[in-house]
């Protein structure tokens, strides 16, 4: 059976490369090849790779060496936003609201993310993007709260000063 072994990111003095290895999906149900599964770190000076736990799923690799994450609760609008520096036994909250974080982006300085956040039940879910402030999880919502998916892709211009998202607006069907 086949492997994944995919780039996830660059550290940000670009020294370093985070990659995952991964089955594939095996459709015939044979048994996993055995590998060294998980994340790794790869060093490009030393040419060498450490194994990394990561506690929640991969978001991003901030300036400093830590990792944002996301819990990995099985509802989707109840995960938490977690920030874990390697080698702590847990990671820590960042922000007290509960979501689907996701189309997450780094400030340039590394202390703010945007993000579209998902909020709601299943069935009557809205979609918003979001400013949060690393340090302390300080939120301020960029947009108001609209329809599912209807702001996506959240970008910090280079400054930072500025944000930018898509808005879909009153898409349409058309039969025929």
């Amino acid at each position: 059976t086949a492997i994944h072994v995919l780039m996830t990111d660059w550290s940000a003095d670009s020294r370093e490369i985070l990659y995952s290895v991964s089955p594939v999906d095996n459709m015939d149900g044979l048994p996993a090849r055995p590998a060294n599964y998980g994340f790794h770190i790869y060093q490009l000076e030393t040419r060498k790779t450490r194994q990394i736990s990561l506690p929640g799923h991969y978001l991003a690799w901030l300036p400093g060496g830590d990792f944002l994450l996301v819990s990995s609760e099985e509802k989707p609008l109840e995960k938490r936003l977690l920030r874990f520096t390697a080698g702590d036994a847990e990671p820590k909250a960042v922000a007290k609201q509960r979501g689907w974080y996701g189309e997450v982006r780094v400030s340039g300085d590394g202390r703010w993310i945007v993000a579209a956040l998902p909020q709601g039940s299943p069935n009557e879910s809205v979609s918003q993007i979001v400013k949060i402030d690393l340090a302390n999880g300080d939120m301020t919502n960029i947009t108001p709260k609209g329809k599912f998916a209807e702001y996506q892709s959240p970008r910090f211009s280079p400054s930072g000063r500025y944000i930018s998202y898509i808005r879909n607006q009153g898409t349409a069907f058309r039969n025929g």
